[in-house]
């Protein structure tokens, strides 16, 4: 983003959150897209934390491509999923199948 004079990175990420919210919303109207019950077993703590993490991470993300190319920005995104197994792998003994 840096090199094509953009930047904004936060900005950015504010008008993703705007856009998806004005789409949500009337797709929640016309009834396209149901709302979903709240669920009963998880806290609200857990939800509340895992949105303020995502938040964060699009804004991070953005950040991310002001500073570094494409390709690392793709490579950071793809080594994401091998990471959370390792972690789990390590911190809760989780194992995945090979099927």
């Amino acid at each position: 983003m840096g090199r094509i004079g953009f930047n904004f990175p936060i900005f950015l990420t504010f008008v993703h959150y705007v856009t998806a919210w004005v789409l949500l919303a009337i797709f929640k109207t016309i009834s396209v897209l149901p709302v979903s019950p709240p669920s009963k077993t998880t806290p609200f703590s857990s939800i509340f934390s895992l949105g303020a993490v995502m938040a964060f991470a699009s804004g991070l993300a953005n950040t991310s491509l002001k500073y570094n190319s494409v390709g690392f920005y793709q490579m950071a995104k793809i080594v994401v999923t091998p990471t959370i197994v390792l972690a789990e792998f390590i911190f809760f003994k989780k194992t995945i199948s090979s099927k």
